[in-house]
Order: structure tokens, then C-alpha cells, then sequence
């Protein structure tokens, strides 16, 4: 089985009223994030529009969704 790798993308938007959000991977793909896959240290899960993230996407071939995400180191 091949590890899932870590991709570079972009926060587009996130509601926290909803918890749905948009990243934009470095090829321009379209990911659908919760936060309920945000890794964070604070209590308040959130991410800030333009701030630059690594992901795992799930594994899915209908959907891109994303599965963990963290900023960018």
C-alpha cells in the first residue's frame, strides 16, 4: 500500500459558523475541509483565509476531501 503524502496548499475561505471551508492545492484542485480535520494546540479550531497549509486528503475517488490539515511549517 503506498503512504498517503502531504500536499502544499491555500485556505480560500472557511465559515466557523458552519465549519466548512476550501483549500486550494498547489495544482489548482479544490478540497473540501471540516474542522474537525484541523490539527491544532488551540481549542478553537479554525483556519485564516490566504494562509498556507499542508493536507492529507482522504481516500476517495469521488470526492476531495480533506482528511488532516495543519499550517504550513
Amino acid at each position: 500500500m503506498e503512504a498517503k503524502k502531504w500536499i502544499k496548499g491555500v485556505v480560500r475561505w472557511f465559515d466557523e459558523a458552519s465549519g466548512w471551508g476550501i483549500i486550494v492545492s498547489e495544482n489548482n484542485e479544490k478540497y473540501e475541509i471540516h474542522y474537525s480535520a484541523i490539527e491544532s494546540t488551540s481549542n478553537w479550531k479554525t483556519l485564516e483565509e490566504e494562509k498556507e497549509v499542508t493536507f492529507l486528503p482522504l481516500d476517495d475517488p469521488d470526492y476531495n476531501i480533506v482528511e488532516r490539515v495543519r499550517e504550513a511549517a
